[in-house]
């Protein structure tokens, strides 16, 4: 959560899509997974513009660290025989969802997800991106980290999420602490139900 309040007996806390859920900060809790009521709204809304109707969906879910490759991943570039991640998912939980979404491949994949990738990594981690060191005549950085270590710049941003999951045409099965998928594998356990990662009623319809 990045933001939480008390007003009274009730708490409510805020993530960076909006208004998250409602507690009393006494010894018991009570979450209200429906809808607010026109009342709550109107109490709440001075204190939070525009936030959003809670749903069952965010309640107690897993936040999760998504690291998406580009090439043979993501639509944007497939793989000419197998299926690959809709660019619509990954802007959708990057932007609807309590997840962390990262560019982690080829680096396109930042401007046209509209996700973070490896140097915004790199600066919120170290506070700047000199580890890079100097740009080539064709734009490339001589220090640019290897896969394993963007993964492992990511365990260290966000150390208590849930799961850390990786969707890469390359093999990277061996790097603690992460679930490999290959973008085919990744959407067949996302279709049956393997993975807890929400979609919209939109995509599922799809």
């Amino acid at each position: 959560m990045d933001r939480r309040i008390k007003l009274g007996y009730w708490v409510i806390e805020w993530s960076k899509k909006g208004c998250y859920r409602i507690y009393g900060h006494s010894s018991i809790q009570t979450q209200f997974p429906v809808r607010f009521s026109i009342g709550l709204c109107i109490l709440t809304h001075s204190i939070c513009c525009g936030f959003c109707e809670l749903g069952l969906n965010n309640i107690n879910r897993p936040m999760i660290v998504l690291a998406f490759d580009r090439d043979w991943t993501v639509d944007v570039n497939p793989h000419p025989r197998r299926e690959a991640v809709p660019l619509e998912y990954v802007k959708y939980w990057a932007e609807e969802t309590e997840h962390e979404v990262w560019a982690t491949g080829n680096q396109l994949l930042v401007e046209e997800a509209e996700i973070p990738g490896t140097i915004e990594s790199v600066r919120r981690l170290k506070g700047t991106i000199e580890p890079f060191g100097e740009k080539d005549e064709r734009g490339r950085y001589e220090n640019w980290p290897e896969r394993e270590t963007r993964l492992k710049i990511l365990e260290k941003l966000f150390p208590d999420a849930d799961q850390y999951i990786v969707v890469d045409d390359l093999d990277l099965k061996h790097v603690e602490n992460w679930d490999h998928y290959y973008a085919w594998t990744f959407m067949e356990n996302l279709r049956d139900g393997t993975l807890d990662i929400e979609v919209t009623t939109t995509l599922e319809s799809e």
